[in-house]
């Protein structure tokens, strides 16, 4: 800005204002031209970004710093975005349980975008298995062997208390049961004998109950000391039988499967 003395002299318009001839330039319109792809006067700045891309190595990153509304960050995106067009598409990567070791799952690697359609294949998988389920385990056939699994046990069991239970009336005394526990009881004249019943009997009638529900006791325990093992092996045939009406629900659903994802081991 011009001075005269101290004090600065107002500017004219032609002295801010610039002409171009139209025809010096190239175009006849501004919409043949491309859009302006760049940070206008950070030619370092692009550079640097360019440079940055560039080191295809891991481990190396791009910090930018800038004023609000200068473009960086669209600048950068746009930049990225045409430079991933060129390159090859990487693989489609899937996590899933690992379901020997939630805290470790396991990875899928996938042809790039077949990674969204197995996950619509799966989440098909277990919408047909929530239906399919427990129509299964309601089905007569698994319900008649489990019935048979439980009526082997509960066989096993009652045939051991009913030894006790023909000792125990040799010695005048019943049996109890209820869901929790077995119980002795005196017997007298057939009738099983209250708390205040026993108490008025001879004590020497006492001592012999009590003599006879102990050594009852002893034999209840010799009796039912293969039960921990009878339920081991009910629970394994359950269990069995469990799993092979599983595997036989899901075959039909995961054949397909199978078939469309057998080149990739890691999915089967």
């Amino acid at each position: 800005m011009p001075h005269t003395g101290n004090k600065p002299s107002p500017l004219q318009p032609k002295q801010v204002s610039t002409r171009i001839d139209p025809q010096q330039l190239a175009f006849k319109s501004s919409a043949d031209l491309q859009a302006f792809n760049g940070v206008l006067g950070q030619q370092r700045a692009e550079n640097a970004i360019r440079f940055g891309v560039g080191m295809d190595r891991p481990g190396y990153n791009i910090y930018a710093m800038g004023e609000n509304g200068t473009g960086r960050s669209s600048y950068i995106r746009e930049y990225l975005k045409e430079q991933a067009a060129k390159q090859p598409a990487p693989s489609d990567w899937c996590y899933v349980n690992h379901f020997a070791n939630p805290r470790e799952p396991k990875v899928l690697e996938l042809p790039p975008t077949k990674a969204l359609a197995f996950k619509t294949i799966l989440d098909e998988l277990i919408n047909n298995l929530l239906a399919t389920f427990p129509a299964v385990f309601e089905h007569p056939s698994y319900q008649q062997q489990k019935s048979t699994i439980d009526h082997a046990f509960n066989r096993k069991y009652d045939k051991a208390l009913e030894l006790v239970e023909k000792e125990a009336l040799k010695a005048n005394t019943a049996v109890f049961r209820d869901s929790s526990a077995i119980s002795f009881t005196p017997l007298k004249d057939g009738k099983a004998l209250d708390e205040t019943e026993f108490a008025q009997l001879e004590e020497t009638e006492r001592e012999s109950f009590h003599h006879n529900i102990a050594t009852l006791e002893q034999f209840l325990n010799e009796s039912l000391s293969e039960l921990p093992q009878w339920k081991r092996e009910s629970n394994n045939e359950l269990r069995t039988l469990n799993q092979d009406t599983i595997n036989e629900a899901l075959s039909p659903l995961l054949e397909p499967i199978e078939q469309s994802y057998q080149e990739f081991p890691t999915v089967l």
